[in-house]
Parts: C-alpha cells; sequence; structure tokens
C-alpha cells in the first residue's frame, strides 16, 4: 500500500541543506538563502522569465512569463525577496482558440508573454501579450483580482500591445509602456480595461536593438522607463524623462554577464522597502535550463538606479532588510497527489481536458487518461513543472494495470527535442521504453503493474539522462543521454508526466501516478561508476591507457603536427614534411575529404568506381617510409576545416530526404548509409597503411578519428551515428585504436562500442586564456581516466574570411603557441597535435564559402613555405618532449596554489607543478599579462587542483567565445611540501622549471631554452606589370548541352567551383516583352548569377549584396524553398518582340561547410519572366555549358595564341595595397566574364627555392591560373590582395615565360585591373 505522508511541506535549514517531509530520504533542493542573512543567486534556479514584481504592505509578488502553459501567468509570494513561494495563477485557460486545445493545431510560444503585475484601489492587475506571429493577430490582455489567489477576471483588448508595462500615475491616469525597439505609451481608461488614447511612440533609438520588456514607474516626479535591449545576450536600459511621453535621456544601469558568460542580466521590475531602499529582480538566460531570476541591489546615483555593485551584479550579497527574519521557503516540486486539487506547482502543456484526469477517482493518486495523439507533442494533459539547476532529479512511481492497447504512458523531459521512458502497450505485451526524438533507443520487456521511472538533468552541457526500476529500489539506466535543447524558443525544459494513446481502441486507457519527488542531487556525479575496459586488436603493435599512447610496447608522447595534402602542391610535401620533422615531431595528422575522394556522383551507393585515393597513399607513403612519422588519420565524414562542405560531396544533397530539418551528420539512416559508403571506401584505401599491418620497427597510421566536433552539433540521438561509423570502422579492416574530439557521447561513455573510442580536447583560446587548457585537460582526464589526454587541434592559428581579417592578424603570437601547449602539458597532456602547423592554400576554390584562397592560418610554417617565430617555440617544445615526454606523461599533478609574501598571487600568475614517479618535479608558470614582464618568488602548494571561478571560453568558427562546462575535478596528491621558485617572466611568457630528484627549485633548469628566430633577410626583387591582354569571355563558343528540367549542376557532372553558363532563346509578343519586365530565379542553393538581355546586362534587384557572402550565408538556417527567388533582375527595355537571347553566368559561392547549404546542390532550378517578383509567368527552357568558352578554348593556357586580345596598359607607379577589404577599382560591368593574361620573366639568377607572390588590384570574382595552373579565386571585396605562386608551377631562368590568366565574372564594379605585381616573399 502507499504510505501516507504529511499533507504540508516542511522545509528546515539543516547545514544548508532544505529537507521536505515528503520525502523519506534526504532531498537537498536549491535555496538562494544562506541562512546567515545573506542570500545567494540565482534567486530561482529555473525558468521563471520577465520577471515583474510588486509589494503590498509586507508582502512582494512576482509575476512570470509562461506562454503555452496552462495554468498561466504564475504568481509567486516573498517576505523578504529571497524566499519564494507560489500563490497563484492569474490565467485559468485559454479560451480564445481551440488550439489551445491541441485540437486543429496548436500554440506553442503564444499565451502570455513578458507579464505585468501591479496592485492599485484594492485591486490586483496581471497583464500580458500574446504575440503576433505568422499573420496572426497577437493581443493584450489584463486579468483582474481582489485577492491573489483569484478568482481572477481576464479582459481581452482588440489591441496589441507588445511587452507591456502597467502602470498608475498619481493623477489617477492609467497607462502601459510596450514595443520592440520603437517604444510607445498607450493611455488606458481609468479601470484599466480598454484603451482611451492610441498608442504614441515615445522612444527609438538604434543604439539600443530590440529594446523591450517595459516597466514604468515614477520616481520624485520624474518618470523611469527600464527595459531590456540586445537579446539573451543584453543589458538593462534605463530611460528617464520628467513627462510621460518624453523625451528620455538614457543610461545602461547593468551589463553583466559574469554569472553566466555570454548572457546577460536583462528584463525586469524594481520594488521600494518600507525602508526606502530599492531592490531589482532580473532575469538571465541560462539556456535549456530557463531564465533565472536575480536579485540586484539598486544605488542611486546621480538620479539613476544603479543594480549590482560596481556594476556587477552580485554573487552574494546581505539580504533586503524586511524588519524581521523570515523562514526559508522554495515553491513547492515534489506531490504526493494527496490533494483533490493540483499543486501550484504544476502546469499543463496547453489547456488540459478535464474530464481525462483527475485526483479525485483513486484517492492519493494523479490519474491520467489517454487521449488520442500521435506522438508526445500533439498529446493534451502532459503534466509538467520546471528541472532546475544547477542539477535536478524527478521520480515517479506509476501503476500501470489501466492501460490498453496504444497506451503509452511515463515521465520525461519535454521541450524540442524531448526524451522520455515510459510503458509501451501494444496489445496484452508491455514494454519499457526510452524514446529520444521520437525514436525508440532501448525496449525492454515488462510484465509487472508498478513501475518506477527517474530522470536526471544537469547544466553541464545540458544533459538528461533517464533511468527505470521495477523494485523502486534499484535503478537501471536506459536508452542515452538527451542533449536539451531549446527548440521552442525561451520556454525551458521540463518534468512531464503523461498518458497518450497512438490508437483509437486505447483512448481512456489510464495510469496512476503515485507520487512525484524531487531533488537538487548531482546525478551524474558518479566517480566510481564502473569503466568498461578497452579492448585493442594488436594491444602489441599500439594501444593506450591512462597515461597516453603506446606503440610496441613503450610508452610513447603523441607530438604532432596537422598538414592538409589536399592543400599543398604534391610536389612541395616533401619540403613541408622536412621542416616538420626538424622541428621534433614524431607525428603527423590530416583531415581526409570525402568530397576531394569522390569528386563524380556515383551511380548508387553500392557503385566505389568514382573513388580515387591516389594523392592520400603517397602522401601516407611519405610520411611513414621517407620521413619516418606515425599519422593520424581523420576522415569525417564531417571534418569543418573551414573546408568545402565539411568535406560532403555537394551531389550528396541529391539524397536530402526533404524535411526542412538538418540531414547531415544526424541520425537519420539515409545519412548513415551513406557515411558507411565513404568509411567503407576510406578504410579499404588505408588498411594497409596502419601500424598494425607494418612490420615491428615500421611506421603506419596510429589513430582513426569517427566524426568531429560532435557537440557543436544539435542533432539528437547522435550515438545512432556514431555506433554506425565505428561499426563500419571495424567491418572494414580498421584495427587501430579509434577517437574522436569535443564528443561528449565518447567521453566516458557506458555503452559497449562507445566506450572503445576515446574523446579528445580542441583548444582554441583567447590571449590570455592559456590557463583553460590546463583546466581542460585535467578535466578531461578526470572523465577518461583510462585514455590519453590528447589535443587534437591546440590552436597554430587562425583562418581568414573574405571582407574580415587575414589570418595574419590573428592575435595568436608565438608567446600564445608556446603558452597553450605548456598549460596543457601542465594539466596532464600525453599528445598534442598543431592545428594548423602548415595551413596551405585553396587552391581552385576549394575552401569552405565564404573562405579567402589563402589558408595561411598563421601557422608555424607559413603559406609559401617559410618558418614563423611559433616554428622556432615548437622546435624548443620538441626538443623539450624529447627528453621528458615519457616522464611526463607518467606524472601527476596540475594546476595549484601560488602564493607571493604570504598572499595569493595576482590574477596573471598562473602554474602548478607535475612529479614523474622518481621524483622529479615540473613547475609551469605563466604571465598572463600581454603586456608587462612579472618577476620574484612564488609559493606553490602542491595538492588539490583548482579549478577557479573565471569561465573557460573556446572560440568557435565565427570568432566568437563559446563558454565551455568542466567539472570540479578529483585531486591528484602529490606528497610533498609546499616550496619556493624565484622567476622571471617576460609578457605572456610560460616556462617549465625541471627539478630532479632529490634537488631543490635553486639548482633546477628553465625550459624551453630561449627561443630565437632566424629572420630572413630583406628583398626586394619584384616584377611590376605593366600591361595585360583582355577578352571578354566568347560564351557563344562555349560548348552548350540540353539541360534537363529542375537539374542540378551536380546531377550534370559540375561537382566543384567553376563558373558555368546557363542560356535560354523565348519568342515574346510585343505586349510580352513590355509588361514581362522580372527575370526571377529560384536557386538550388544561394549563390549568385549575373544575367544578359539580348547582349545587355540586366539590373539586379535581389539580392543587394551580390558578392562574396560570408559562410553563413542570408537565410542559411532555412532551406532554400521553390517560391524563393533567389536571384531577380528587372529587364525592363532589355526585352523585344520576337526572339530574345538570355545568358546566365553562375557563380558558385564554394559549398558552405555549416547550416542549410550545406545541404543544397548548386545550380538554377527554376527560372523565368514575370511581372511581379513573387511568382513566374513564362517558364525558361535552359540549355547550360559546364564550363566557359575561355576554359574549353584554352585562354588559361601559356601557349595561347592571342591574336584579337587587347592590350591595357596597367598602373606602375601606385604601391600595391597587401590587403584590406573594398579597396578594388570600381568600373562598370560591360559584360558578364572577361579574361586577362600577364606575361613575365622572374629576374635572371633568381634562386629556383625562392618564393613569389602575386600582388593585384582588381575588380570582379574569378579564378587565376599561374601557367595553367589554378592557383585560386580572386574576391574583389578583400581582405586578401596578395596571392601565392608555388615555386614547383613558376618558371626560373632566362628567357623562360611565365603567364597569369584571370577569369573575373563582372561585379557591380565591373572586372577591371589597376596593377599587378609579382615579388618575392
Amino acid at each position: 500500500m502507499k504510505k501516507v505522508f504529511w499533507l504540508f511541506l516542511f522545509i528546515f535549514l539543516v547545514k544548508g541543506t532544505i529537507l521536505t517531509a515528503q520525502i523519506k530520504t534526504t532531498a537537498p533542493i536549491w535555496t538562494p538563502d544562506n541562512g546567515d542573512g545573506t542570500f545567494k543567486n540565482p534567486l530561482l534556479w529555473g525558468d521563471w522569465p520577465d520577471p515583474d514584481l510588486i509589494r503590498v504592505d509586507d508582502e512582494f509578488y512576482f509575476v512570470s512569463t509562461s506562454m503555452h502553459y496552462v495554468p498561466g501567468c504564475p504568481i509567486l509570494k516573498s517576505k523578504d525577496l529571497v524566499n519564494w513561494e507560489m500563490a497563484s495563477y492569474a490565467l485559468e485557460k485559454y479560451t480564445e482558440d481551440s488550439r489551445y486545445n491541441l485540437q486543429g493545431g496548436d500554440r506553442y510560444l503564444r499565451g502570455s508573454w513578458a507579464s505585468t503585475i501591479r496592485h492599485h484601489n484594492g485591486l490586483f492587475y496581471v497583464g500580458f501579450c500574446t504575440p503576433k506571429w505568422d499573420k496572426e493577430k497577437g493581443n493584450f490582455s489584463i486579468c483582474t483580482a481582489k485577492d491573489i489567489n483569484g478568482p481572477w477576471t481576464r479582459t481581452i483588448f482588440p489591441e496589441y500591445l507588445y511587452d507591456p508595462g502597467l502602470f498608475f500615475d498619481d493623477d489617477g491616469k492609467v497607462y502601459v509602456a510596450h514595443g520592440q525597439q520603437k517604444l510607445y505609451i498607450t493611455e488606458l481608461n481609468a479601470d484599466a480595461l480598454s484603451v482611451k488614447t492610441p498608442q504614441k511612440e515615445i522612444y527609438d533609438n538604434r543604439e539600443y536593438p530590440y529594446l523591450e520588456g517595459s516597466h514604468l514607474y515614477k520616481i520624485k516626479g520624474k518618470y523611469y522607463l527600464l527595459g531590456s535591449t540586445g537579446g539573451t545576450a543584453g543589458r538593462q536600459v534605463c530611460l528617464r524623462s520628467d513627462n510621460i511621453y518624453g523625451p528620455y535621456e538614457s543610461k545602461v544601469i547593468i551589463n553583466d554577464d559574469h554569472t553566466y558568460p555570454g548572457n546577460g542580466l536583462h528584463q525586469g521590475g524594481m520594488v521600494q522597502l518600507k525602508d526606502g531602499s530599492w531592490w531589482f529582480i532580473i532575469m538571465q538566460d541560462r539556456g535549456p535550463i530557463g531564465r533565472t531570476p536575480n536579485l540586484e541591489p539598486v544605488t542611486w546615483v546621480d538620479g539613476w538606479p544603479m543594480l549590482g555593485v560596481d556594476g556587477k551584479g552580485v554573487d552574494n550579497f546581505k539580504k533586503p532588510n524586511v524588519g524581521k527574519t523570515y523562514p526559508i521557503k522554495v515553491p513547492a516540486t515534489s506531490d504526493e497527489f494527496n490533494s483533490p486539487n493540483l499543486g501550484l506547482q504544476w502546469q499543463w502543456n496547453h489547456n488540459p481536458n478535464d474530464k481525462k484526469w483527475s485526483l479525485k477517482e483513486r484517492k492519493g493518486y494523479m490519474r491520467l487518461k489517454a487521449l488520442k495523439a500521435n506522438r508526445l507533442y500533439e498529446a493534451q494533459n502532459t503534466l509538467t513543472q520546471r528541472v532546475q539547476g544547477p542539477y535536478s532529479t524527478g521520480t515517479v512511481e506509476m501503476e500501470t494495470k489501466g492501460l490498453k492497447d496504444g497506451n503509452t504512458a511515463g515521465f520525461g523531459i519535454f521541450q524540442m527535442p524531448y526524451a522520455y521512458v515510459a510503458i509501451q502497450q501494444k496489445g496484452k505485451e508491455k514494454n519499457i521504453v526510452m524514446v529520444n526524438n521520437d525514436t525508440i533507443i532501448a525496449s525492454v520487456k515488462f510484465t509487472g503493474s508498478k513501475v518506477w521511472f527517474k530522470a536526471n538533468v544537469t547544466h553541464e552541457n545540458y544533459l538528461a539522462t533517464f533511468e527505470y526500476s521495477t523494485d523502486g529500489q534499484k535503478f537501471q539506466s536506459i536508452g542515452n543521454t538527451l542533449k536539451m535543447g531549446l527548440g521552442l524558443d525561451w520556454t525551458a525544459n521540463r518534468f512531464a508526466l503523461f498518458n497518450f494513446s497512438t490508437t483509437a481502441a486505447g483512448i481512456d486507457g489510464f495510469a496512476d501516478f503515485n507520487w512525484f519527488h524531487f531533488n537538487n542531487d548531482n546525478a551524474f556525479k558518479k566517480e566510481e561508476a564502473l569503466l568498461i575496459p578497452k579492448k585493442f586488436t594488436n594491444p602489441d603493435r599500439v594501444r593506450y591507457d591512462g597515461k597516453g599512447m603506446i606503440i610496441e610496447g613503450k610508452e610513447f608522447f603523441t607530438y604532432s603536427a596537422a598538414f592538409h595534402y589536399f592543400r599543398c602542391p604534391q610536389e612541395l610535401w616533401r619540403d613541408r614534411f622536412k621542416k616538420i620533422k626538424e622541428a621534433g615531431f614524431n607525428t603527423v595528422e590530416t583531415y581526409v575529404p570525402w568530397n576531394w575522394h569522390e569528386r563524380e556522383m556515383p551511380a548508387s551507393i553500392d557503385d566505389y568506381s568514382k573513388f580515387d585515393f591516389t594523392d592520400l597513399l603517397a602522401w601516407l607513403k611519405m610520411a611513414h617510409e621517407e620521413f619516418g612519422f606515425y599519422t593520424i588519420v581523420r576522415p569525417g565524414p564531417f571534418i569543418c576545416a573551414e573546408w568545402s562542405g565539411g568535406g560532403y560531396p555537394q551531389w550528396l544533397a541529391k539524397y536530402t530526404p526533404g524535411n526542412d530539418t538538418f540531414w547531415l551528420r544526424s541520425a537519420d539512416p539515409e545519412h548513415i548509409k551513406w557515411s558507411q559508403h565513404w568509411y567503407k571506401a576510406v578504410c579499404k584505401a588505408v588498411e594497409k597503411e596502419q601500424i598494425s599491418h607494418k612490420a615491428k620497427g615500421e611506421k603506419g597510421i596510429i589513430l582513426f578519428q569517427i566524426e568531429n566536433e560532435y557537440n557543436h552539433d544539435d542533432s539528437t540521438n547522435k550515438e545512432v551515428l556514431l555506433k554506425g561509423l565505428y561499426k563500419s570502422v571495424k567491418d572494414n579492416g580498421i584495427d587501430i585504436p579509434m577517437f574522436t574530439c569535443l564528443t561528449e557521447e565518447c567521453r566516458r561513455s557506458n555503452d559497449a562500442e562507445l566506450s572503445q573510442v576515446f574523446d579528445s580536447d580542441n583548444y582554441y583560446v583567447g590571449l590570455n586564456d592559456a590557463p583553460s587548457c590546463a583546466i581542460r585537460m585535467t578535466d578531461l582526464r578526470n572523465k577518461q581516466p583510462d585514455s590519453p589526454g590528447f589535443v587534437t587541434e591546440l590552436q597554430g592559428g587562425w583562418f581568414s574570411l573574405v571582407t574580415g581579417r587575414l589570418s595574419e592578424d590573428n592575435y595568436s603570437d608565438a608567446r600564445h603557441y608556446k603558452a597553450i601547449n605548456l598549460m596543457s602539458l601542465l594539466g596532464g597532456a600525453s599528445g598534442l597535435n598543431a592545428y594548423m602547423f602548415f595551413g596551405g592554400t585553396h587552391f581552385a576554390g576549394w575552401g569552405a564559402r565564404g573562405m579567402t584562397t589563402s589558408y595561411d592560418y598563421n601557422a608555424p610554417i607559413k603559406e609559401n613555405g617559410a618558418l614563423s617565430p611559433k616554428y622556432y617555440v615548437a622546435q624548443k617544445i620538441g626538443d623539450f618532449l624529447k627528453v621528458y615526454g615519457t616522464k611526463l606523461m607518467q606524472s601527476e599533478g596540475g594546476p595549484c596554489d601560488l602564493m607571493i609574501d604570504g598572499k595569493p598571487a595576482p590574477k596573471n600568475l598562473f602554474g602548478g607543478v607535475r612529479m614523474a614517479p622518481d621524483g622529479t618535479k615540473f613547475v609551469f608558470l605563466h604571465n598572463t599579462d600581454d603586456k608587462k614582464p612579472f618577476s620574484g618568488k612564488v609559493t606553490l602548494t602542491p595538492g588539490k587542483i583548482n579549478k577557479g571561478s573565471e569561465p573557460i571560453y573556446n572560440i568557435n568558427q565565427n570568432g566568437e567565445k563559446v563558454l565551455i562546462e568542466t567539472n570540479e575535478v578529483k585531486k591528484e596528491v602529490i606528497n610533498i611540501p609546499s616550496f619556493d621558485v624565484d622567476f622571471e617572466l617576460a609578457d605572456l611568457d610560460a616556462k617549465v622549471l625541471v627539478i630532479a630528484p632529490g634537488k631543490n627549485a635553486s639548482e633546477g633548469k628553465w625550459w624551453p631554452m630561449n627561443v630565437e628566430s632566424v629572420k630572413k633577410a630583406s628583398v626586394d626583387k619584384s616584377v611590376r606589370i605593366s600591361k595585360v591582354l583582355k577578352k571578354d569571355d566568347p560564351e557563344e563558343k562555349a560548348k552548350w548541352i540540353p539541360l534537363k528540367t529542375e537539374t542540378s549542376l551536380s546531377e550534370n557532372g559540375v561537382t566543384d567551383f567553376r563558373y558555368s553558363y546557363y542560356r535560354s532563346n523565348i519568342k515574346l509578343t510585343a505586349a510580352e516583352a513590355a509588361s514581362q519586365n522580372k527575370l526571377l530565379f529560384n536557386m538550388f542553393t544561394r549563390d549568385i548569377v549575373n544575367a544578359q538581355i539580348n547582349g545587355h546586362i540586366a539590373k539586379r534587384i535581389a539580392p543587394e549584396k551580390a558578392d562574396a557572402q560570408s559562410w553563413p550565408t542570408r537565410d542559411c538556417f532555412i532551406r532554400i524553398g521553390s517560391d524563393v527567388f533567389d536571384n531577380q533582375f528587372d529587364v525592363s527595355g532589355l526585352l523585344k518582340e520576337g526572339n530574345n537571347e538570355i545568358v546566365v553566368v553562375y557563380e558558385n559561392l564554394g559549398h558552405a561547410h555549416g547550416y542549410m547549404p550545406m545541404e543544397e546542390l548548386a545550380g538554377v532550378k527554376r527560372a523565368g519572366l514575370s511581372d511581379v517578383t513573387t511568382k513566374i509567368n513564362h517558364e525558361l527552357k535552359w540549355e547550360i555549358a559546364k564550363d566557359l568558352a575561355g576554359i574549353t578554348e584554352g585562354f588559361t593556357q601559356p601557349e595561347l595564341k592571342t591574336s584579337g586580345w587587347k592590350k591595357i596598359n596597367l598602373d606602375t607607379k601606385t604601391e600595391l595595397l597587401k590587403k584590406g577589404n573594398g579597396a578594388q577599382i570600381k568600373t562598370s560591368p560591360t559584360n558578364l566574364v572577361t579574361w586577362y593574361r600577364a606575361e613575365f620573366e622572374l629576374p635572371e639568377n633568381t634562386d629556383a627555392a625562392t618564393t613569389w607572390k602575386l600582388l593585384i588590384n582588381a575588380s570582379g570574382n574569378g579564378y587565376m591560373y599561374l601557367n595553367g595552373h589554378n592557383i585560386g579565386r580572386h574576391w574583389e571585396a578583400g581582405p586578401q590582395r596578395e596571392f601565392y605562386l608555388p615555386e614547383c608551377w613558376l618558371r626560373f631562368g632566362k628567357n623562360e615565360k611565365n603567364v597569369i590568366s584571370i577569369q573575373l565574372r563582372q561585379t557591380e564594379n565591373g572586372a577591371a585591373i589597376k596593377g599587378m605585381e609579382i615579388t618575392e616573399y
């Protein structure tokens, strides 16, 4: 029988832990009250967004947004602003639309937004807006009640007042402040239930984008309007005026995100206490956990209400003075379901059907009767409450005797995506199922009548796991991990109880929930969890343990350099390998791009005839046999790498399922099949190059990576794809260890297969953030105690973007490079891979959309093979690792406390100690100040590894800081006392002091030794080009072929990024020629076309920016539809009666390596004439030329005969810019494509080992060719103005002619060359 617990919730403070009488065992619940007269933030660690508050006598009331959850507008009450409990809801149900009943649709994200609360003349008022979306009219509502507990009466206004702030003025007038960006005041009638005076605009300041969340106050005769700007990353703004209609002056009253970096404190309300002090409750977005309220003191400075202390929100602070101390309270969570009324902690997803749930039919149970639904998203009567941070666990006991065929009843985490564990009944058979995003992940037969379900949530990486029990005592994990998301914007994840039926026969089948128990335990910290043993096919050849790699029985510190064979001419591989070897590396790493090796679309998934791995195998052979490197191979299928499509072939989009969700990288079965197609080919290709297939002592591949940085992808059921890749690798001859990077699913996995894949880290950190490498490495080793501490990508620099900055302008210098290496070693790294060590070039446009031709990366080895200062740092670190690498692998320790003169060392000094088994100590110190040196005597106290309070970031591919979550790490005991070290550190310097066993610090030796770069003598050798030949591309000579309707370039054999032509002929009447003045293109992807009508260039309407795009192209989050005309032209006056010829040049901007364009084919899908821009009236039939005429006519070849070309003189005096955006020459377009050709000889006696570059100032976009070799794309926008001329393609010697051919698609600036120069690096 059910045990009856107390009906009232008693809360006790015992050593900072809240206990509830409902639960037999200790159940910690988050509280902001520290029990000592202070409080901590967040005030409530759950989803209580858009807070507004008031004081009525001694009681405070707080209202929040609840959107589609019912009842709506939750109201909390408190006596001291710190301890809150539920009071009531202002809205029982939404009655204005049947979709709130999940009938005929849904109302997700509608309902109540941005609630406002006021008390006036004995009445409580709660206002809110329902948003105006999808051509549906929004509205504004006011709910009123004499008592906070209700009953409440709702009035719906015909007007739409966005983010309203209700205000009662002291002259009896009533107003609402509202709006977004543009703010308005609307006057209401005295009862506040209708509009008196229509809205008047009062404020619009572009310095405050998306200014919203208005709340209005009158203080000492002045009007104060408080709002937030900048969205979730925002700040709080105060407007002030003597008149409610303005004019207003403004001030930012807080701009702080330190408590949750990246998301600022923003939006809320303030209240005055009886003692005259002011306090503000303001929210902060904490991702899928919700928008959490913080309590901040208000200090009045020059008449402005400034929040927090010294511009920062408070973490801990003295409680507000309310005259007495009140007991600790928290909003209710657990529920025994003993009351006949539903507890205030619960809200339904949409309106409930009150006939289908009951707390009375079976006393002490919540009975949920099934209604028809295909999936949980559509299920009415889903009962929810907030998940909470930092951790929370919900547990339910459920009886299943009443279930019917088709019923799914259980418990889970609801948002989009959602996941749950449930009993699913089919016929008479019941199964326990774990479902993630509507996919059954696991199923267990169930024969009982009572079951217990548990869901565990953590704010670290926003994960949820699930468990079940058949006896209520022993719980078993089931299924996979839910990566909690925010598919339903601005609403948090919630615990959910539910019962729905997929069959009509199952309607009214019921589940009885005995209780729901809640606690804030961290269910994820199970340090004693058993590790699944690692299994190695050839342990005598290659294996690993928690210390690192073991090759042929010897510990091996993996010192690796990233070098991509596909970004370097094969003739130059030997030079790059030699330089890497001389820097001390023992391993080289490369990605393997699928699209590079299967360029043509295969006939079917079983067709492997299009693969060509010749260059990969040649590169591996040279690395292994000629230079003695071990290798690491990373074949994706997604490699990112700023490479076309992230490695995916563009033709693969042909097989996209056609829905609006992302397909690539997902667990979609078709994607997995094609990924296995690739894996089968690449695994078979490299099988014999594995170390396990070589003779003992020979070099080979030692590690094989699956997927890549999967944490950055929002796909669900990631384990399904990972397991599919794992199986394919094993089935196709790979028997060396597998790994991945930044893929949480493989980090200490308990899956039988994925436990055999270890995870690694990628470190891209700010100039002063090298200490985070030590912290993250310590965390990685703690989470994977049986695997290497490996950094797959240790920042060697950064890439460059069109219209952005060049790699050489990235902050990552030699100091930074040394620091991140040494700090990674301090954290316990046993493998480092410098990414990139040599960057290279995007020849022939193979860089991803938005990338420059140069992939120099500011790497240690420059694009032209020159050595940067970083190279010599790497060389010295290589020397150090040759001596101490093995001892470091065996060592323990990490960051530790540093003291100077008995006080904590300044924040700019970071360090720690590692100690090898023989007693060798390694003292690592780093000065994070990039401006000033630092020296002195520091005391180190080895022992606890302190994580510190500073947030840790990685830099993503957009150059943005991404918060990295790390756990508190285990203590590694080093049994040595504190000791002193004298040190001298230059600005941003890092060093390691090696102290031999039995020696003291003064006898130690500092490493790395002094780094001295070898400076190249300055050169002034150059050839200024004085004249070029010019010719418009003769499109009439192109090789034209018919085009099948709605087929892509990829399907027509164009699988690279060349320029192509489309041509159509149409006969028009005079009336049609006059009226059909628009030429519209529906594209496969958002590339660019230029159009020529009867020999005249058409004027572009859209897109406005028809130039190189940044890689997240416009509208990149949605798949381009059949009714989207992405290129539009005004052809007024260009068409004529009779026959008309339309010629179009297609510019492939490059295959994006992210978002929807990564999943789109290339080419024009359909096009035609119209008199409007929204539809095609005259569909055109097309033929295509796969190449420009100049390509097929041999314009790129040095031996071309140039009769008929026009001679153009160039500027030879103006100094040419080496870099810069928007510096191109500006002329007018005259044609679609124009060719230029320059001839030159290098100076006599030029050494063939010297390297040269082209400087050019030109307009137009297109490819450049050196003696017939495609050296990359010229983007007129910049910033790249100089281009590498590979020495292997140059002709040296007297009378040796070199030819540069340039094809330029004419832009709005035309296609002209002002100056060109060939100069030595």
